[in-house]
Order: C-alpha cells, then sequence, then structure tokens
C-alpha cells in the first residue's frame, strides 16, 4: 500500500484510513485493483483488533499501530455503500 498524505484528484480504487487517539488520521491507498481486491477478502472484521499492532506496509516503506490508540478504521472504495 502507499501511504497517500495528500489527496488526489482521481480517487484510488481502495483508501484505509486510521484514526488514532491523538486526533491524527493516516491514509492508505491502493491503486492495483488485483491487490486492493485480495487486501479486502483478507480482512475479518471480528479479527481486526486481535493482534497489539497493525502494520501497514508496501514495498518502501511500513507503518505500525498500536490497537489500542485505534479509535476506528475506515474502508473506503466508490462501491461501498455507508
Amino acid at each position: 500500500m502507499k501511504n497517500d498524505p495528500q489527496p488526489n484528484v482521481s480517487k484510488p480504487p481502495l483508501t484505509i484510513r486510521f484514526h488514532l487517539t491523538d486526533g491524527s488520521v493516516h491514509s492508505f491507498s491502493q491503486a492495483d485493483a488485483t491487490i486492493y481486491q485480495k487486501v479486502w477478502d483478507a480482512i475479518e472484521p471480528s479479527r481486526l483488533f486481535m493482534h497489539q499492532r497493525i502494520v501497514v506496509g508496501s514495498q518502501h516503506s511500513k507503518s505500525v499501530f498500536v490497537a489500542a490508540e485505534i479509535i476506528r478504521v475506515d474502508f473506503l472504495h466508490q462501491s461501498f455503500q455507508c
């Protein structure tokens, strides 16, 4: 996944936002439909916070979040309905 610190004009197929207790929001996007579909298929909501840390990474970077510090995780995609 690619860290997306600035909004882009064209929206990627999948954006994941982590809202933390300190008020910060960290966004990651994946424009490759094959990869984002694998990510989406692998996510089990009931198990998302089972581990102490959640790792989001790409080929050149990774971010680690302490699960107890996460308030909310948003999965944004044009086909998802809320």
